[in-house]
Formats: structure tokens, sequence, C-alpha cells
């Protein structure tokens, strides 16, 4: 084989290799969100039924008492827990 042909080889080979590691890249990062998602999903589903028991519980100097600021409670609940996600 000539140099030439040599040397596309190479070239070819080392840009497939790069695109599939780019490739692995974005989908290891659309994993990732996805695992986020259900993580939170799972967090504010959780935080539901506390969030509905609480009667005592205010926002500022605002108690807690229509469903949605109850759902809301549960969303920041939610958020709370995915700042210890890894």
């Amino acid at each position: 084989m000539s140099e030439l042909k040599q040397a596309e080889a190479r070239g070819y080979s080392k840009g497939y290799t790069a695109g599939k590691r780019r490739m692995g890249k974005q989908i290891s990062a659309a994993q990732l969100q996805v695992k986020r998602d259900a993580f939170w999903n799972r967090a504010f589903l959780a935080a539901i039924p506390f969030a509905m028991t609480q009667n005592t519980w205010k926002f500022g100097k605002n108690p807690i008492n229509t469903l949605e600021e109850r759902m809301s409670f549960a969303s920041r609940v939610a958020d709370a827990a995915m700042k210890r996600f890894k």
C-alpha cells in the first residue's frame, strides 16, 4: 500500500474514532438527562403526600393552603433533592 493510501486510512480511522467518541458523549448526556428527569419525577411524587399533610408550614408569611401551593411545595422539595443528585 502506498504512503498516500496509508495516510488516508489513518485519517479515516481517526475521524471515525472521533465521531464515535462524540456520539458516545452525546448519548451519555442524553441518558444523564433522562435519569435526572426520572429522579426529579420520583422525588416530586414522593413529596406530594408530605406536602398534602402540612398544615402549619408557610411560604414566607403565607400558610400553605391551596392545592397549587401544596404542589409548588412538593416541586420545591424535588428541586432540593435534585441538588443532591449525583
